[in-house]
C-alpha cells in the first residue's frame, strides 16, 4: 500500500483522500447517530462512488494547529476535556471529518478483518494458519505465536503503516490473552474474535494518531507524567471503539461470527467510522 500520507501531519493544500485509497462502505446515514459530523452531509446516498477530482477536499493550512494546542494544553495540565477538544480538532481538521478519515483508513480495515479471520479458525485463512504452524517452532510460546500471527495480518513492507498494523495486532492479541490465558489464538470463539478486532483498530488508530500529533506533549512535563498522559489518550481510544462497536451491534449489524469472511472488511469499516463520528461529536456537546 505504501506509507500512510497522514503519517508526520498533512500539508496544507495536499488532497486528504490519497489516490491509493480504495472507496469504503460508510456508516448508513439515516442512523440514530447523534454524534455525525454536520459537515460531512453530502445528500448522496451512494457513498462507495469515486470522487471526482475537485470534490476531493483540500486540506486546511496548518490543519493539525489546534489539535496540538489542546492536546499540549492536555499534556500541561491533564484537563480531560482538552483532550477530547485535542482529539476531535485532529478528526475534523488534521484527517478531513470523520467519513474522509475512515476512507483513509481503508489500510487499517483491511489489516483489521485479516487479523479476524486469521484468529477466528476461518477456512479462508487456513493456509495462513497452517504457514504460521510451521514456522513457529514452539505454539505454547505466546511471543513467539504473537510475532507470526502479527506478521501474517500485516506483512512487513518496510512502510510504517505495516509496522505499526504488526504492533496493533500483537498488543490486541496479548490483550485478550491478559483476560484469558488458555485462548487458542488460532482458533478464537465469536466473542473473542470481536474482542481482537476491536482491541486492533483503535490501537493502530491510536498509533498513527500519536505519530501525527503527540511528540510535542513530551516537553510539556516529565517523563512519567508523559507517559501517564499517553496511557490515558490510548485508553480514551480503546473506549471509543468499543462504544462504537456497541453501537453498530445496537444497529442490529451481525456478529463476526454470523457473516462471510469477505464482510469483516465492512465491519471494520463501520466500527473506525462510528469511532472517528464520537470523536468528532465532542464538537456537538460543547
Amino acid at each position: 500500500m505504501g506509507t500512510s500520507a497522514s503519517l508526520g501531519g498533512i500539508g496544507g493544500g495536499s488532497p486528504l483522500i490519497p489516490d491509493w485509497v480504495d472507496d469504503i462502505e460508510t456508516v448508513s446515514q439515516d442512523s440514530d447517530s447523534e454524534t455525525a459530523p454536520e459537515t460531512e452531509d453530502n445528500g448522496d446516498k451512494d457513498t462507495d462512488q469515486e470522487l471526482s477530482p475537485s470534490a476531493v477536499p483540500v486540506a486546511p493550512k496548518a490543519p493539525l494547529a489546534s489539535a496540538r494546542r489542546s492536546l499540549g494544553e492536555f499534556a500541561s495540565t491533564g484537563d480531560r476535556s482538552a483532550m477530547r477538544r485535542g482529539v476531535a480538532s485532529y478528526i475534523r481538521t488534521g484527517r478531513g471529518g470523520a467519513q474522509t478519515a475512515a476512507r483513509r483508513s481503508a489500510g487499517s480495515a483491511a489489516r483489521g478483518s485479516s487479523l479476524a479471520g486469521i484468529v477466528g479458525g476461518s477456512r479462508t485463512f487456513e493456509d495462513v494458519r497452517q504457514a504460521i504452524r510451521n514456522a513457529v517452532s514452539d505454539l505454547n510460546n505466546a511471543d513467539e505465536l504473537l510475532a507470526a500471527i502479527a506478521e501474517a495480518a500485516s506483512p512487513s513492507d518496510g512502510t510504517n503503516d505495516s509496522q505499526t498494523g504488526q504492533d496493533a495486532a500483537a498488543e490486541a492479541l496479548q490483550y485478550l490473552l491478559e483476560q484469558d490465558k488458555n485462548a487458542n489464538l488460532l482458533d478464537l470463539d465469536t466473542d473473542q474474535r470481536e474482542i481482537v478486532l476491536e482491541r486492533f483498530l483503535a490501537v493502530d488508530a491510536f498509533k498513527l494518531f500519536a505519530t501525527d500529533v503527540c511528540k510535542h506533549m513530551q516537553n510539556k512535563g516529565p517523563l512519567a507524567e508523559h507517559q501517564n498522559r499517553m496511557r490515558v489518550l490510548k485508553d480514551y481510544f480503546c473506549e471509543t471503539f468499543r462504544q462504537a462497536n456497541q453501537r453498530r451491534a445496537r444497529e442490529d449489524r451481525p456478529s463476526l461470527g454470523r457473516i462471510p469472511d469477505d464482510e469483516v472488511r465492512r465491519v471494520s469499516r463501520s466500527i473506525i467510522t462510528e469511532a472517528y463520528m464520537i470523536f468528532e461529536g465532542f464538537f456537538d456537546e460543547s
